[in-house]
């Protein structure tokens, strides 16, 4: 559920308990290719790995690792998003779980420092990419996708763009940027980020 840089930064999170076992950068290519089924990526095995539990992290490689981050992450805010009721606690729109997910991207990129490392890690395709997503360019747009929307903090700008590169229409983009505008304003808004990110701090403890 997270965006693509909150996934980032909970990877990073992540990381702190399993920095011992995970040495290798492909990591956090693992934590970015999931979602690239946004693309409509035909994939040869599931993107998103089942039954991950914060015990069952570690994968065959780091790579796999990072992808089973991001699967268990999706899990944990899913379940969060439900049993809390979350979604009763803000403002009704039909795209406000999108734009939260926007929101949250947005406050949470000055987290990481090293966007510049990001950036190098999926400036071309590597083999355990290529074993899960059959067309290569569709990688290749994926990465050049997530270059762009992570190379700097989220602007309206950034986000269309992103949003654009994702099939989504530019009026329907600047609806979306309507209602990320509307609704970081409001406190309940953030109240329930910080509470999701207080729940993923509890369980990692």
């Amino acid at each position: 559920m997270p965006g693509e840089i909150s996934h980032v930064i909970y990877a990073a999170r992540v990381l702190t308990n399993v920095s011992d076992q995970v040495k290798d950068p492909l990591y956090w290519v693992g934590t970015l290719l999931p979602n690239i089924g946004k693309l409509g990526a035909k994939s040869r095995f599931p993107l998103h790995p089942r039954n991950v539990s914060l015990y069952s992290l570690l994968g065959q490689s780091d790579f796999a690792t990072g992808m089973r981050v991001h699967a268990w992450m999706d899990e944990t805010f899913g379940q969060y998003w439900e049993t809390q009721r979350v979604a009763d606690k803000l403002p009704w729109n039909p795209l406000t779980r999108i734009a939260y997910k926007l929101i949250e991207d947005q406050e949470l990129y000055d987290h990481f420092d090293d966007w510049n490392l990001i950036h190098r890690l999926i400036n071309k395709v590597n083999d355990e990419e290529l074993k899960l997503v059959q067309d290569k360019s569709v990688i290749e747009k994926w990465h050049s996708t997530l270059q762009d929307y992570v190379s700097d903090q989220p602007s309206d700008a950034s986000r269309k763009k992103f949003l654009c590169s994702l099939g989504v229409s530019r009026k329907l983009a600047d609806e979306i940027n309507v209602v990320v505008t509307q609704l970081y304003k409001k406190e309940e808004v953030h109240q329930a980020m910080h509470e999701a990110w207080r729940n993923v701090e509890d369980l990692l403890m």
